[in-house]
């Protein structure tokens, strides 16, 4: 196992025992990974009259498909068992089909460099 997170853990383990895993075209999102969310938020502690809303996420943003095939390239896996999924899953909560965080104010007024997807993926790994 990663030992990154639970979710990962489980795709990962899925395809290893070449099981594939459906993700959706659909929607976009700029992920993160949480060790570096819990950095800057730490970070922004330290430097203090931080107010207001911040986001963070990665400085472009990607459908889930795409992440996916990311992550199982990194991992070593076949890329055939990341299968893409178009519609709807039925009875799962409504999930809009972009949702990216804008990142700007983190950048300019923190000064935190905002990661691109391919370095979210490679912490992921690390």
């Amino acid at each position: 196992m990663l030992g990154t997170n639970a979710m990962l853990d489980r795709v990962v383990s899925k395809w290893k025992s070449g099981e594939s895993v459906e993700f959706s075209t659909r929607e976009a999102r700029n992920p993160i990974d949480a060790e570096l969310l819990a950095q800057m938020a730490v970070d922004m502690l330290a430097l203090g009259g931080i107010q207001g809303t911040y986001h963070v996420g990665a400085a472009e943003s990607v459908s889930r498909f795409e992440l996916a095939k990311m992550l199982a390239k990194r991992a070593g896996i076949s890329p055939g068992l990341v299968r893409p999924r178009d519609e709807v899953v039925p009875g799962r909560a409504p999930r809009g089909e972009d949702h990216f965080l804008l990142t700007d104010k983190i950048e300019t007024e923190c000064g935190f460099p905002v990661p691109t997807i391919n370095q979210v993926v490679e912490r992921c790994f690390s």
